[in-house]
């Protein structure tokens, strides 16, 4: 992975490499198997959200 280059462009790159991954899982894994795939990725997002903003209130 290139470390050069601004945040956006490697959020972009993080995101396409994501979609990409999620549509090879989609080809692989049963309906339930990537149903479930998704709840357990939002799930990590939403705990990721909740200990930034916890780090960033505990900065303020």
């Amino acid at each position: 992975m290139d470390s050069s280059g601004s945040k956006l462009e490697k959020l972009m790159t993080f995101r396409q490499n994501a979609q990409a991954k999620d549509e090879e899982l989609k080809g692989v894994l049963s309906p339930e198997q990537y149903t479930l795939y998704e709840q357990k990725k939002d799930e990590m997002q939403a705990t990721m959200k909740q200990k930034m903003k916890e780090k960033y209130e505990a900065s303020q």
